[in-house]
């Protein structure tokens, strides 16, 4: 069996145990630290990026559809200035072969014009509308892209916090150590050491 040591030897033993274990401890909680902000960090980042992409998609596809429909809406304008310049001409024609002529011919030019008007107004007001709605769209995944993005939420303690936490637990394994050294029997607490 081995000769049991004096208790200061113990104390110093127990000490430097306690320092060790701090040391360790301290260096544990930093490295920990140090991990959960990167995986904060890169969780924001992926999500943010991701929010992003969804963001350039949806701007994408509302410019398309206004693309689409300045097209649909020059297209049904054309369209409705053909037939109006088609039904007023035909009318005329008409009209000149029969031998009809005056006020009647010309109240039904005008209500043929107005119709047309009347058409290209309700095409104008549509896509204006439809515009509304495209752009309301984008100003709402715009809002919402706000919303989602995020920053990291990091609880970061101070060192103190984590220097008094790592000093309870080296404390903590040298007095484990010494009382169990103690138990033991490898304390002399007689005095000779």
């Amino acid at each position: 069996m081995c000769e049991p040591i004096s208790a200061t030897t113990a104390m110093y033993l127990a000490a430097g145990s306690a320092a060790a274990s701090a040391g360790a401890s301290y260096y544990g909680q930093q490295q920990q630290q140090e991990y959960q902000e990167g995986m904060a960090e890169y969780n924001a980042t992926t999500k943010n990026r991701a929010v992003q992409e969804n963001l350039n998609r949806s701007r994408q596809v509302a410019e398309q559809r206004q693309a689409d429909l300045d097209e649909q809406t020059a297209e049904a304008q054309e369209d409705n200035y053909l037939a109006t310049l088609k039904a007023t001409d035909t009318a005329k024609v008409i009209a000149g072969a029969k031998g009809i002529q005056g006020n009647s011919v010309d109240s039904l030019m005008s209500d043929m014009l107005r119709t047309g008007s009347g058409n290209a107004f309700k095409i104008s007001k549509s896509a204006a509308a439809q515009r509304g709605q495209i752009q309301q769209g984008t100003a709402d995944a715009e809002y919402n892209a706000t919303l989602s993005k995020i920053t990291p939420n990091i609880y970061k303690p101070s060192s103190g916090v984590v220097a008094i936490g790592a000093l309870g637990q080296g404390l903590s394994t040298g007095l484990n150590m010494y009382s169990g050294m103690n138990q033991a029997g490898f304390i002399n607490t007689g005095g000779k050491a």
